[in-house]
């Protein structure tokens, strides 16, 4: 490894020394190793004696792969605990790993060197020296048995296995190297998604092998319900919620044109036993509203939303994967319905809450709880929910419990929510290693909502950038499970509130907003939105889940670099990669972004790269040219989105002209706007590109002579057969500018059958 550091000036400045300027240490150059070592061995120091170690035969190439297994012995009363030394790994020049905050949630956690982590990790990467990775991933979930990692105090890795099993059983360890983190991560979360399929049971009552998967770009196209802008209840209306100022936040929006599509209906419709000072010891009494909020029950105000509302698609309810925080009220009408249990939950001083006994339903009632209590929000013409406090389950104490009721509930809740509500679940303070592996992990049902991180928290500055932070690192896990990630609600008024929406736009998820009544971004709403030719509005999602990229995944957050974003949008030779940059710190930053940090490029293809900020496309680059680097200088709060298109070019009498598509530049994920696109040169004198769109706004296409061009002479824009008006395009430095709505609406003659639009576009040599 060789340190080096860069001067730079702008303009007409005086050269600077990067790491006197920014306060950053020196940069470091890694010559990458050909070869990848042979042995597990080979890996660490002090390495361990004790394990079972098999090498196992990877889904991805250039990895290798490793199964480590550790004895723990059955479970009594209380869980078996035992903490086995796996080694020191060698060479590392930066880790991270994904920790648990607490029993809820996962956020990232960086270092040099040294490994030393103060909360259990579910994965440990560590880029070497030589330029390798090494993967460690705890399989949870299978047996009864939950695997962490710790430090030993000493930068060695220890394994920490829960067992609630009655027999002894196998904690298991996966471990994988490879010449990048995503083939060394993805080489393990394949593994673990055969481990956990052949050793659980299926939904549908059978077990069938998973595909392989090798393209870590897999186009996943989700369904309608996360593609429609949503409102929840919980920040904008608060604690105090009642069917009123319901009614009154949507009718706001309505009559302000904000279309929602989907309504969550957050916390505190529920009866409720409130007798406790705090509400994590409050209880769930009966599956109908609360009176005071809810006089005529939640079918009626279901109803009158729905009557009142009629774009509103969806309309979804929160509940306690336990029913509530503090379990059941033990003298409640559900408790004298079903068979209940009394369980013991750990005490968690730090999130306010101590331990104590809950009452819950007993493991052979939990789906008939289900069954019944989905069926009566079936009935409300509520069609889905959004289950929270998962977590508790991991929280009981005794192994009896924990083996006989963790699963139940994963299991009764997946099966009915799916039966009743399809796609529509939102799985919430769920990040508990047994779900992550059981539940979310096999792709042998529909995909359903996760929660990718804590809470959204409008009143703490300092929180949002760490939110934004914590979200794309742990997309690096969440990529590889069957779910879309819900990057939380958030407030269009808030002071980083296009902040928020840039990160949400480019996630691959939903987009919730939790305005207050009147307080509203209307314009970063449209930012955020598209119209169809139908008259809905859709948000426009990637198709694929969005991550830290390779040049952030060990940066940490205290460190003055911007924060990289990234996710991808369409076919591998007509793709774009998305880059979301953002200041995550206290202070303006200048960086660079390498066309290399956009997922899917490849080596050969031009690119042109657009900013949204200033809408200014580049120059034509390709990553293998010396110079492929944009520089970004954001201040604080500040973020952009980059996208990269691919070029395409025509060549005819020894002259050429570079085209490329951009989809809607008005939209901050406009690119995935565009369904498919195919160029045809050979039209006479003339090129055709015909570009589909899934919404409505402003289509631009970049034409690198377009200065030579004319609007009226050299361009022929026709939508479903009919030519548009002229005045509906319009060209700005190198960009065609098409006003797909304006031109839909002036040449629209009839309802169309699907809300797909077709645009031909001739272009004159």
């Amino acid at each position: 490894m060789q340190e080096f550091t860069i001067k730079y000036r702008r303009i007409g400045g005086e050269w600077i020394w990067v790491n006197s300027n920014s306060n950053t240490s020196n940069g470091s150059i890694i010559f990458q190793s050909s070869t990848l070592p042979e042995e597990l061995s080979d890996l660490f120091s002090k390495f361990t004696s004790r394990a079972s170690i098999q090498s196992v035969k990877s889904d991805v190439d250039s990895t290798k792969l490793w199964s480590i297994e550790y004895e723990v012995s059955a479970a009594n009363k209380k869980s078996s605990f035992q903490e086995s030394f796996l080694g020191v790994p060698v060479y590392v020049s930066r880790w991270w790993a994904l920790v648990r905050q607490w029993a809820a949630w996962l956020i990232p956690a960086h270092g040099y060197g040294v490994f030393q982590v103060d909360k259990d990790a579910i994965i440990c990467s560590f880029q070497r020296f030589d330029g390798l990775h090494l993967v460690l991933l705890g399989v949870s979930g299978v047996d009864n048995v939950q695997v962490v990692f710790r430090d030993d105090g000493l930068a060695g890795v220890t394994v920490c296995a829960r067992s609630d099993d009655s027999e002894a059983i196998p904690a298991r360890v996966l471990a994988s190297i490879g010449y990048s983190h995503e083939t060394a991560l993805a080489a393990c979360m394949y593994a673990a998604r055969h481990l956990v399929q052949r050793g659980s049971l299926a939904i549908t009552g059978q077990v069938y092998s998973e595909p392989t998967l090798k393209d870590d770009l897999r186009t996943n196209w989700y369904s309608s319900w996360s593609d429609g802008l949503g409102y929840c209840t919980w920040n904008g209306l608060g604690q105090k919620l009642n069917e009123q100022n319901i009614f009154e936040a949507l009718r706001i929006l309505r009559e302000n044109g904000v279309q929602i599509q989907t309504l969550i209906i957050d916390d505190n419709w529920q009866t409720l036993d409130q007798s406790a000072s705090d509400h994590h010891y409050h209880t769930w009494s009966d599956f109908e509203a609360n009176q005071e909020g809810f006089p005529h029950g939640l079918a009626s105000t279901i109803a009158e939303i729905r009557q009142q509302n009629p774009a509103l698609k969806h309309i979804a309810v929160w509940h306690a994967i336990l029913g509530y925080w503090g379990g059941l009220t033990r003298d409640g009408p559900i408790a004298q319905n079903y068979k209940t249990r009394q369980v013991k939950r750990m005490d968690t001083p730090k999130k306010g809450f101590e331990a104590t006994t809950m009452t819950v339903i007993d493991a052979d009632h939990v789906q008939a709880l289900y069954t019944d209590f989905y069926a009566f929000l079936s009935k409300c013409q509520v069609d889905g929910v959004k289950t929270d406090v998962q977590m508790m389950l991991d929280l009981f104490e005794d192994a009896d419990d924990r083996r006989e009721l963790i699963r139940a509930y994963q299991d009764a809740w997946t099966l009915t929510g799916l039966q009743n509500f399809q796609d529509k679940m939102i799985s919430c303070m769920s990040h508990f290693p047994a779900n992550f592996f059981h539940s979310l992990l096999p792709s042998r049902r529909p995909t359903i909502t996760l929660r990718n991180s804590d809470d959204f928290q409008p009143d703490i500055p300092d929180s949002h950038g760490w939110h934004v932070f914590v979200n794309a690192h742990n997309g690096l896990f969440t990529q590889h499970l069957n779910v879309i990630p819900d990057w939380d609600m958030f407030q269009t008024t808030n002071e980083y509130a296009a902040f928020h929406a840039a990160a949400r736009c480019i996630s691959g998820g939903t987009i919730y907003i939790t305005d207050e009544p009147g307080k509203h971004d209307f314009d970063l709403i449209g930012q955020m939105t598209a119209e169809t030719i139908s008259g809905s509005r859709v948000i426009l999602r990637p198709s694929c889940i969005a991550r830290a990229v390779t040049s952030s995944v060990y940066i940490s957050n205290t460190e003055p670099r911007l924060l990289k974003v990234g996710s991808y949008h369409g076919r591998s030779s007509t793709g774009v990669g998305l880059l979301g940059v953002f200041n995550c710190s206290n202070g303006p930053l200048l960086d660079l972004v390498h066309l290399q940090d956009f997922r899917g490029t490849l080596t050969e293809q031009e690119y042109i790269v657009r900013s949204f900020a200033s809408g200014k496309p580049s120059n034509v680059m390709k990553p293998s040219d010396k110079i492929s680097i944009i520089s970004v200088d954001l201040p604080v709060r500040g973020w952009d989105i980059l996208t990269a298109y691919p070029v395409f070019t025509w060549s005819r009498d020894d002259k050429s002209t570079k085209i490329a598509p951009l989809g809607l530049i008005d939209k901050m994920s406009g690119a995935a706007a565009v369904l498919d696109y195919t160029v045809n040169p050979n039209s006479g004198q003339r090129l055709l590109l015909s570009i589909v769109l899934k919404a409505m706004g402003i289509l631009g296409i970049y034409i690198s002579n377009l200065g030579n061009k004319s609007v009226q002479d050299d361009f022929l824009v026709m939508i479903s057969d009919s030519v548009i008006p002229l005045d509906t395009v319009s060209t700005d430095e190198n960009v065609l500018k098409i006003d797909v709505e304006a031109a839909w609406k002036a040449i629209k003659q009839r309802p169309s059958w699907s809300n797909e639009i077709q645009l031909d576009i001739y272009i004159a040599w």
